[in-house]
């Protein structure tokens, strides 16, 4: 039996026939190729759902209005970190509730994260979610927030107005 030579391309599939057997030969070119698309496809288009993380810095700087939160992780030198500040996810716009699972504190730096891979999407009924960032000494901070793996609420930074009458 004679065997025609090898593909060159990897959509080269070549129909080989003997006299009573018809073979289709995939050269070790197009099994490569189809291995890698198989393993592609198996890596992106399978995803599992990843964790949802919120993580932020918690500061203050002169001159603030108000307490704001920003998009992004802001390490300007002029911020101060503050430490042991209560971050948490509440349901109610006031922030009086807080979750419970969803709390943490700011460490020495500033720094928090809060896991929220289980919480429900917002757009279910009856489900909005608000950061809320307190420390004594300084305005606490309420903010609408979306959750979600798309979010440009993940990666924030809290600015805290300090409190003149704590």
């Amino acid at each position: 039996m004679r065997w025609p030579p090898l593909a060159a391309s990897p959509m080269d599939f070549r129909p080989y026939c003997d006299n009573k057997h018809r073979v289709i030969q995939m050269t070790n070119v197009t099994l490569r190729w189809t291995t890698c698309a198989v393993l592609l496809f198996g890596l992106l288009g399978c995803r599992t759902p990843q964790e949802s993380v919120i993580t932020g810095i918690v500061s203050t700087t002169s001159n603030l209005d108000r307490s704001v939160l920003l998009t992004g992780l802001d390490r300007d030198p002029n911020y101060k970190a503050i430490e042991g500040a209560t971050i948490f996810l509440s349901t109610d716009e006031d922030g009086k509730t807080a979750l419970e699972g969803y709390k943490t504190q700011s460490d020495g730096e500033g720094n928090y994260c809060i896991r929220v891979t289980p919480l429900l999407s917002p757009s279910t009924p009856g489900r909005t979610y608000y950061l809320v960032v307190e420390k004594h000494g300084f305005q606490r901070l309420v903010r609408w927030i979306t959750l979600g793996p798309y979010s440009s609420d993940r990666k924030n930074t809290a600015l805290l107005k300090p409190d003149p009458d704590p």
